[in-house]
């Protein structure tokens, strides 16, 4: 199931200006069964008449504790302080470990945080946010260990399997089961250990990095 990100709503409403309730629940079944036209706009209406069909997830970004809450909470650092609400409701928590106070939305992102996450039973999701964070996500993993009383078993579920519930393809990855897609990271040491690495990447099945055959470093390689 893809997801849908909350901007579509504000897209929706710019371009439409006030929308009653009446109308566009209207305006979701006019869309859903229809071929999608071409134009930006309207690609965006399919998407909310597929979230409104059941047939994606939604994720809002929130900026803070003041925004709607749906079955994803993206940059919510504060969410400590509703974690019950989260929990009840279903929703997933997607942050991150040590960023805070570098702007009104992370001034109160607090690492303990994760603890009472935990607790109250959160969906916790770290993020990466950019391809240069995917690398080492398992290190920031590392850290929920470094300010948190959490198994660690439990800690590599917030890179794992709760990224795949959250997107509700826990049935395809998220673990390493019969019938997945066969998507695996293998470490040479506990993958949250600070001096592990990657020695093989599989994807469904096949290798696409493999340490010994693809290391600068074991070829001799200098940037001399």
């Amino acid at each position: 199931m893809n997801t849908v990100k909350a901007q579509d709503l504000y897209n929706l409403r710019e371009v439409t200006g006030f929308i009653s309730g009446t109308d566009l629940h209207k305006l979701f079944y006019d869309v859903c069964d229809e071929p999608s036209p071409s134009g930006h706009m309207e690609i965006h209406v399919e998407d909310l008449a597929a979230f409104h069909n059941g047939r994606v997830a939604l994720e809002i970004l929130c900026r803070s504790l003041i925004d709607n809450l749906s079955d994803i909470a993206s940059y919510v650092l504060p969410a400590y302080k509703v974690a019950d609400v989260m929990a009840e409701a279903g929703v997933s928590f997607g942050g991150w470990v040590d960023w805070w106070g570098f702007k009104e939305e992370s001034y109160d992102g607090c690492p303990y945080g994760f603890k009472i996450m935990y607790d109250a039973g959160v969906n916790i999701v770290i993020n990466s946010d950019s391809p240069d964070e995917g690398r080492y996500l398992n290190l920031n993993a590392a850290k929920v260990l470094k300010y948190n009383d959490i198994p660690e078993e439990e800690v590599l579920k917030m890179i794992t399997i709760n990224p795949a519930k959250s997107l509700e393809m826990q049935d395809r990855v998220g673990s390493i089961e019969e019938g997945k897609d066969g998507d695996i990271a293998v470490f040479n040491k506990h993958p949250l250990d600070s001096t592990t690495k990657c020695i093989m990447t599989i994807i469904e099945g096949k290798i696409y990095f493999d340490y010994e055959k693809h290391s600068v470093s074991v070829k001799g390689v200098t940037h001399e």
